[in-house]
């Protein structure tokens, strides 16, 4: 697999885009949801050595041209296994942590405002790394990319409403555990779905739409927000955009 993936980073480069770390586990995982998909109950480990370098290929293709099952499920697994994330995403993520004195958490994992921009540039490797370094504390694919996304819905907020900061620690499991529980919430409402800890339903949600896990992340971020999570700098006033 080593050499599969060093042999095609310098002939195909740009199916690497947006993979700032690569874990081989990880890709070998996304490997095995890809074969489950055709060939299921096969092992990975069964194939020759030509047939996994064609299964690696097939599976960074896909990704790269955003292609995969079907389903979003499959396309957070894979994404996320490949540890692919959108452009300017890191970007955004040192803009979140501009406006959030108390710093972004992961997982456990806190990630301090001071101290991170007074050492750090915006455009700088090592705060990408910094980054990387607190999504590898997730350990399931789907659901890091599902925390890639609440990254993505958060800057588009703060973004749409320059007034505002988060003055509290931003604790990302927390936003995106509650989107859940809304998402439940809907789900029990409209189809009298008992609610569960697995988060299995909301991962089959497309991203974008009327009940998308775009909508209940967002929806969770301006609840925050009225409930006084978010408050404006001294003096501004609040525009909710």
């Amino acid at each position: 697999m080593i050499l599969n993936v060093g042999k095609f980073i310098s002939t195909s480069p740009t199916l690497f885009e947006g993979m700032l770390k690569i874990r081989i586990g990880w890709i070998i995982h996304a490997m095995q949801l890809e074969l489950n998909a055709s060939n299921e109950g096969m092992s990975i480990y069964q194939l020759s050595p030509s047939e996994v370098k064609r299964l690696f290929l097939s599976v960074i293709q896909m990704s790269s041209n955003g292609l995969s099952q079907s389903n979003p499920l499959a396309r957070r697994q894979l994404d996320g296994a490949l540890n692919r994330v959108p452009k300017d995403f890191y970007d955004n993520v040192w803009n979140i942590l501009e406006r959030t004195p108390g710093g972004l958490k992961v997982a456990g994992y806190l990630l301090p405002q001071h101290a991170t921009l007074s050492d750090m540039t915006m455009y700088e490797l090592n705060f990408s790394l910094l980054v990387e370094q607190m999504l590898s504390k997730i350990v399931d694919p789907a659901y890091r990319q599902l925390m890639v996304e609440a990254f993505m819905v958060v800057s588009k907020i703060l973004s749409r409403n320059p007034e505002l900061e988060y003055h509290q620690v931003m604790d990302m499991d927390k936003l995106i555990h509650e989107a859940f529980s809304e998402f439940q919430n809907d789900q029990n409402r409209l189809e009298g779905q008992e609610k569960q800890d697995n988060m299995l339903t909301f991962y089959k949600l497309p991203c974008f739409g009327q009940r998308g896990t775009a909508s209940y992340l967002a929806k969770v971020a301006l609840n925050n927000l009225l409930q006084g999570n978010i408050q404006c700098p001294s003096g501004e006033h609040c525009i909710i955009a």
